[in-house]
């Protein structure tokens, strides 16, 4: 079908034309593309090959929520890392923007104040 896998994940696979890409997860496939006249092409493809069932817009996959925005995508673990915090109890910790002054400059160290 003109997909080659990727060699940061073997479960991943983009086409020649870098214009589809498809992620596998089990028995789970996201497929994202550019143009839905090529989303819908390998869907088809996919479809004579093997039995499937097709969501129209996928909105969570692995955890991950999927917005979808006139521009692109965002991904968001906004409730992955709140559960993260209420599991180790942070829920209630107050967010602080920077844990020291902004105004100070760190410097390196020298080999006397190593010892």
């Amino acid at each position: 079908m003109g997909f080659r896998k990727v060699d940061f994940d073997p479960c991943v696979f983009i086409h020649k034309a870098a214009e589809v890409v498809i992620a596998i997860y089990v028995d789970d496939i996201l497929i994202f593309y550019w143009f839905v006249k090529l989303k819908n092409h390998v869907s088809l493809q996919l479809h004579a090959e093997f039995e499937k069932t097709e969501t129209v817009t996928a909105n969570w996959a692995l955890g991950i929520h999927l917005i979808h925005t006139k521009t692109g995508m965002i991904l968001s673990q906004k409730v992955y890392f709140k559960c993260v915090l209420i599991k180790y109890g942070f829920d209630e910790s107050r967010p602080v923007a920077t844990p020291i002054d902004n105004n100070i400059h760190l410097q390196k160290g020298t080999e006397v104040e190593k010892n």
